[in-house]
């Protein structure tokens, strides 16, 4: 080879830009996982195309309404995402971004039309029904600051109280208190929320009503019976060790299936033989003690002839029970009309008495269309 050759070899190759001598770039995962408790990163092994979200963080999609008119959140998986096959891959780690995450799954409605019930202004700018209040245990109620919460209501429990009725019958002012504010409209599907708080002392003794909703016909509680027309009421009730329940007055005969597929039961006075509200969910959820615990209760009536009704509960934004396949109603005209403010010991009979003077505080209550 001649020496003018070799010198025009070597200048050609000097010429060269230095990218077509370089290797091939290497994915740089610390652009990715950055901290090793994040969930989204890549393994000490993975590579760009084996990069996807931690399938053990789902993304949740809206609840769908299925043929037996039952809701069922569905969680499912990012897709997984890889390039085409065959296509080479060049990653650019300061082009790759997190992935975006749906958050975790939240029953709270974010309530834009609701109807807002303050212990601000309380008694004087609530509607209050005549009907359903009870006058004597009015002196249970008062209006107090709470440092978290404002104006709450701190309702009272005598020592040795259960049901207004039964207080009666043994010398004593009731305990709790009861109240229905009415609602500006009627509607098929909502939810009322209230912020509840149960000192860490509290003795929950066999159980307790909690405020709750009652339909815009007839206010039932007491032993009424519903049949479809008149009325209903959903409330909440604390049992032993403060598991929970939703307790209600709905059609008997139309809910038989709740008995035989869910193990419900209607609750009944062991000496007067009473039959009253339906024990629905008994003990599947627990209600905390020594901190302010956001209550929402959604109901979602029936289709007439159709047994599509639900209940839902959710304890600070996050469902703790369901129950599907209730019928609340046998026509059109039966809604979700009031706020049924009710709490009390009881049962009826002295196993369910306070067995101290105790309280609670309830703090602003809302109710909102679905």
């Amino acid at each position: 080879m001649s020496s003018s050759f070799r010198y025009l070899a070597l200048f050609t190759i000097l010429s060269l830009p230095l990218s077509a001598c370089a290797p091939p770039p290497v994915f740089d995962k610390s652009k990715i996982c950055t901290s090793s408790s994040s969930t989204h990163c890549a393994s000490k092994d993975a590579t760009v195309k084996d990069l996807v979200i931690d399938k053990t963080e789902p993304s949740v999609i809206p609840e769908t309404k299925t043929d037996d008119g039952a809701d069922q959140g569905t969680a499912m998986p990012f897709p997984e995402t890889k390039p085409p096959a065959n296509e080479p891959v060049t990653p650019t780690p300061d082009k790759v971004k997190d992935p975006v995450v749906t958050p975790p799954e939240s029953t709270t409605t974010q309530c834009i039309k609701g109807e807002s019930f303050t212990f601000g202004n309380y008694p004087t700018k609530w509607d209050i029904e005549k009907t359903g209040r009870i006058k004597d245990a009015m002196v249970n109620e008062a209006v107090v600051h709470d440092p978290e919460k404002g104006s709450v209501l701190q309702v009272k429990y005598g020592k040795g109280t259960t049901s207004p009725s039964a207080s009666r019958t043994r010398g004593l002012i009731p305990g709790g208190t009861q109240f229905i504010p009415k609602l500006t409209k009627t509607y098929d599907n909502a939810v009322m929320s209230y912020w509840l708080k149960i000192p860490k002392d509290f003795d929950c003794v066999k159980g307790g009503k909690l405020p709750g909703i009652a339909s815009n016909i007839e206010l039932l509680s007491g032993g009424e019976t519903a049949d479809g027309t008149n009325g209903f009421s959903m409330r909440l009730m604390w049992r032993e060790n403060c598991t929970a329940e939703v307790y209600g007055y709905l059609p008997r005969v139309e809910n038989q299936h709740l008995i035989e597929k869910y193990k419900d039961s209607l609750t009944q006075n062991p000496t007067t033989k009473i039959i009253y509200g339906w024990s629905i969910g008994r003990g599947e959820f627990s209600l905390p003690k020594g901190e302010w615990v956001k209550v929402e209760l959604t109901i979602k009536v029936n289709d007439p002839g159709v047994k599509n009704g639900t209940v839902k509960v959710a304890l600070n934004g996050k469902q703790v029970f369901q129950r599907d396949e209730i019928v609340y109603r046998t026509n059109n005209k039966l809604l979700v009309g009031a706020l049924f403010f009710s709490t009390f010991f009881g049962g009826s009979d002295e196993s369910y008495a306070a067995t101290k003077d105790e309280s609670l505080s309830f703090g602003d209550m809302m109710v909102c269309p679905l």
